[in-house]
């Protein structure tokens, strides 16, 4: 039995629908990198969704019986990305510190490496 273009639209947001549902639950648990890579998944569903609606009569059906649903995937994606974009920023943040920790420690390496060697030298000098 062929699917219909209705029924292939049906299917297509079924599956869009509970890769929404994983990736929020993965953003959830601060598995952040899973959550992009189902989001990334979502895409080829995307534009065959896009695909589907150039015909006419799927066009006529969104607004009574798709449209809520596309609303929904569209404001849980919007959600996502601002959770992605916090935690990205607070990320940066961290990131930058950690940076700076390693430049000072470059900074003071060779200040604390030179008192190991007189510490050394002090022992040795009272054997």
């Amino acid at each position: 039995m062929n699917e219909t273009p209705a029924q292939c639209m049906d299917r297509l947001l079924h599956a869009l629908e509970t890769l929404s549902v994983e990736a929020d639950c993965l953003l959830r648990a601060g598995d952040y990198a899973s959550a992009c890579e189902v989001q990334a998944r979502s895409e080829p569903l995307i534009v065959r969704l896009a695909e589907l609606m150039r015909i006419p009569q799927l066009k006529a059906r969104f607004e009574k019986i798709w449209k809520p649903r596309v609303s929904t995937l569209v404001d849980q994606c919007r959600t996502n990305a601002e959770t992605l974009a916090v935690r990205r920023a607070e990320l940066k943040v961290r990131l930058a510190l950690v940076a700076d920790a390693q430049a000072n420690l470059t900074r003071l390496r060779p200040v604390y490496a030179g008192l190991s060697d007189l510490g050394n030298g002090a022992l040795k000098a009272s054997a």
